[in-house]
């Protein structure tokens, strides 16, 4: 990393040496300019890596970063510090994009100087209301959290479920699924085939809500015909339900938030699990597995029907303040694009701090820390990499949720056919109202290019998932 930062410290001399002697500067302390990085958290390594910036990079520009992280009261310190005109320069902005530009709190990342290069490398993953307002970019993804299957090998491979080589064979399909965790549930035992964290309020909406795009290249949400349409959930919750009656399902899961599921599947009890690659974490640190386990992609509904992209998220790392106006907007750039660098964000992900947003970072830097999954859901992270989708839609909507009718199937109170004309009902009567009366973010109503989320081959070939390398 000291190679690169040396290489980065060189290239911004040289720019700031051209009319701008301050800001290079001649290492006196009353040239240095102050930036604060205000974050709800960050790392012993990132904490290591401002240091280290401050002695290379900071100190040739006159520049030092002061990081704070402010934890769970992060929003609420932000907030007022806004209020009192006391804003940080770099923050993490909080909840609608288009509220925070209202209000002035945020300056276009897009208006700095010499950041045509990064804005290029994310122009893919950029959104129309989640990181940009027409041609003003105010955000760039850093970090994707990825959704993906966890699979315990060791009970894998007692059971015999295993490739030519001996090691756990994964399942690709959703009826492999059902069909492995039969295998591997034996009750004297105490060990079942898979668990369902059921009173975990995101179960139906993250968990199973991250399969739906996997066989169906949508959510529930389908732009193509400007509705919603709720019929790609039947696949997946007939595979809940017969899970559900093959007495392969851990018991309890109605009782189960995802903690104690995590917690469970942690102590090598469970074969498989839906999980997401904030579980790196938890099954390292919080609760660390008592046995050999890995990631693997979503499964999908057939073997041979189409790759469509994996499901995630993709999170900024950092917003520039609107207070940053009338300082050196160089710096402040230089500031910003340290913090997005390959190198910083590749060392994170070779320390299992996170999953990079950019694809090119997971191919360039190897996970260097003993931690499972991590190398797994960058491998998933790869198969995730999609052009920007549209902006979400948001209604108020006073009826039934999805989430609720879909426990009333579990319960037996109604068949999947009836949920899925319900809701298909329900929230497209909500849908026309707030249309209707206008009652969306602007940016809603602009037309919106259908996104295709199939995946292509040059993606799939480099997937060691997908047959590629």
């Amino acid at each position: 990393m000291k190679k690169t930062l040396r290489y980065l410290a060189l290239v911004c001399v040289m720019a700031l040496l051209s009319g701008m002697m301050s800001g290079c500067g001649d290492g006196a302390s009353d040239d240095v300019e102050v930036f604060n990085i205000w974050t709800d958290s960050s790392t012993p390594l990132e904490e290591e890596q401002v240091v280290e910036f401050n002695e290379t990079i900071g100190k040739e520009n006159g520049i030092k970063i002061e990081l704070t992280n402010y934890g769970s009261d992060y929003a609420k310190t932000v907030e007022m510090a806004i209020a009192n005109d006391n804003a940080p320069d770099f923050f993490k902005a909080q909840g609608s994009l288009k509220a925070q530009v209202e209000k002035g709190n945020l300056f276009p990342v897009s208006d700095l100087p010499d950041v045509d290069q990064l804005l290029k490398d994310y122009e893919h993953m950029l959104a129309e209301g989640t990181h940009k307002i027409g041609d003003d970019v105010y955000s760039v993804p850093g970090r994707r959290v990825v959704y993906g299957f966890l699979y315990n090998k060791d009970m894998f491979k007692e059971a015999g479920i295993v490739d030519e080589n001996g090691e756990a064979k994964y399942p690709k399909t959703w009826d492999e699924v059902v069909e492995y965790a039969k295998r591997m549930t034996n009750p004297k035992k105490s060990q079942y085939g898979i668990i369902f964290p059921m009173k975990w309020t995101a179960f139906w909406g993250s968990e199973v809500g991250s399969v739906v795009p996997i066989y169906s290249g949508r959510t529930n949400f389908d732009y193509a015909n400007d509705r919603y349409d709720f019929s790609n959930y039947k696949p997946i919750l007939e595979k809940v339900m017969e899970i559900k009656e093959s007495g392969a399902l851990f018991p309890g899961s109605e009782s189960l938030d995802n903690d104690a599921a995590r917690a469970q599947f942690a102590t090598g009890r469970v074969a498989m699990k839906m999980g997401a690659s904030w579980d790196v974490y938890v099954l390292n640190e919080q609760f660390p597995a008592e046995c050999e386990w890995g990631a693997c992609p979503i499964p999908k509904m057939e073997a041979d029907g189409t790759d469509y992209y994996q499901k995630a998220s993709v999170e900024a790392l950092i917003n520039v303040s609107s207070s940053v106006k009338g300082k050196d907007l160089k710096k402040v750039a230089l500031v910003y694009k340290w913090f997005y660098s390959d190198e910083r964000i590749g060392e994170l992900y070779q320390n299992a701090d996170l999953i990079p947003a950019k694809a090119d970072i997971i191919d360039n830097y190897k996970v260097t820390v003993d931690k499972q999954g991590q190398s797994d859901f960058g491998e998933i992270a790869k198969l995730a990499d999609k052009p920007a989708t549209p902006a979400w839609i948001t209604i108020k909507y006073e009826g039934e949720t999805y989430q609720s009718v879909f426990d009333k199937v579990w319960a037996g109170m109604i068949t999947i056919d009836q949920a899925v004309k319900q809701l298909n009902k329900d929230y497209n009567e909500a849908y026309k109202k707030a249309t209707e009366e206008n009652d969306m973010e602007p940016y809603y109503s602009i037309p919106l290019e259908v996104f295709d989320s199939t995946m292509p081959d040059e993606i799939k070939k480099s997937s060691r998932f997908l047959g590629g390398k």
